[in-house]
């Protein structure tokens, strides 16, 4: 709606839909629903001391509001949300994952170790591990 006010108590009242405009009364007969709704501006074409100032108040009405009020917000934070959960999903899988691979090498490790230190004597598997970590560093020094 769109109601026309002036200081000289005159008002107009017109329905706006899109491009048609249908003039309804010179009285305010807009939705008083919407009241609390109303966008304001001071119209006065033609400054004179003598003149009438005008106050254009436009009110929406249940039509327009039902084009431009929809669930799609709702739907598409839903679909954030859910894309937001499947990925912390996801990690916390790999995670643990990685997880248990660790405690399978550590495991493995731990038992060669053990098998190492129980076959030979400390000053041959002192050899041994550092013959071991000497190899290591050459082959990632190589690699460099």
């Amino acid at each position: 709606f769109l109601v026309i006010r002036n200081n000289c108590n005159q008002t107009q009242t017109y329905m706006i839909d899109g491009p048609n405009v249908e003039y309804l009364g010179a009285e305010d007969l807009h939705d008083f629903e919407w009241s609390d709704e109303v966008i304001s501006t001071d119209f006065t074409p033609f400054t004179t001391e003598n003149s009438c100032r005008h106050t254009l108040d436009f009110y929406p009405t249940d039509s327009f509001r039902a084009r431009y009020v929809s669930d799609r917000p709702i739907i598409f934070t839903v679909a954030a949300i859910s894309i937001f959960a499947i990925t912390a999903l996801v990690f916390i899988l790999y995670d643990c994952l990685v997880e248990k691979r660790q405690d399978k090498v550590m495991t493995t490790a731990q038992r060669s170790n053990a098998i190492v230190s129980s076959l030979f004597p400390s000053n041959v598997r002192d050899r041994l591990m550092d013959d071991a970590q000497e190899e290591r560093n050459n082959k990632s020094g190589s690699k460099n």
